[in-house]
């Protein structure tokens, strides 16, 4: 989750209201995102690698016994009905999370013992102490150059003390995301796009009927540095998080 600019900008690859439509963050970028996927121009994973994308990060991650982790599941399901099983997977059950920043470029099996991971974590704790847990509202659907997501609407401004905190305890850590500016959106990914798609049109359209569905609202206790690695599920690529740290959110 960084600025809407990074996220939907055709080179790169995360609150305000949504009321009767998207917010200001997604206006007018879903229009370049629809056109993009109807050519078959999208975005497109190309698996985990060494330097790439996926690194270890904050993250927050919904309970996954709650009625949202339920029904983000059951919309991946549908999503991926459309797109294609060569899609990942992003939004199901152990996997949805919203990032808070990534910290650095992929580096292949790193762990908790790992001096960086160990001052990420330290830093995480610092900044989470006394933020409260963090409420959101999880309402209206978009698609983006490279996926299809669940908008999160922060419900006070805990959400956005942590990202700052965070930013200032980090320091020199924090240099992954330093140059792209502050994150001003916070979401859920269902799927993020690995090979064309099977229907867009019909992609399209359901994304449209959705924009502005009300999923439910989330209340996050604690936040996780963790790492991202992979399985194979009845030939599909998914991805999960392995956690390395975490840290309560303590206070009001």
């Amino acid at each position: 989750m960084v600025s809407a600019m990074a996220i939907f900008g055709a080179a790169s690859g995360d609150e305000p209201d949504l009321g009767a439509g998207l917010s200001a963050a997604f206006d007018g970028r879903f229009d370049a995102a629809r056109d993009l996927i109807m050519k078959q121009e999208h975005r497109r994973e190309h698996g985990l690698y060494e330097g790439g994308r996926w690194p270890v990060s904050v993250t927050l991650q919904p309970d996954p016994r709650s009625s949202v982790s339920a029904r983000l599941h059951q919309l991946t399901d549908e999503v991926v009905g459309l797109a294609g099983a060569q899609h990942w997977r992003t939004g199901r059950v152990g996997t949805a999370h919203l990032t808070v920043r990534a910290l650095e470029r992929r580096r292949e099996g790193v762990g908790a013992d790992d001096p960086a991971v160990q001052r990420y974590a330290a830093a995480m704790r610092r900044a989470a102490a006394g933020c409260g847990p963090l409420p959101f509202a999880v309402e209206g659907l978009v698609a983006t150059p490279g996926t299809v997501m669940a908008t999160a609407v922060p419900m006070d401004g805990r959400p956005d003390r942590l990202l700052r905190r965070l930013g200032v305890e980090l320091a020199d850590d924090g240099w992954l995301e330093a140059s792209i500016g502050v994150r001003d959106i916070w979401y859920l990914n269902l799927l993020h796009f690995a090979g064309p798609v099977d229907d867009p049109e019909r992609l399209i359209h359901w994304v449209d009927a959705r924009q502005t569905t009300r999923i439910g609202t989330l209340t996050i206790d604690e936040c996780r540095l963790i790492r991202w690695d992979y399985k194979t599920v009845d030939g599909r690529f998914d991805l999960f998080p392995v956690s390395l740290a975490a840290a309560s959110f303590v206070g009001p």
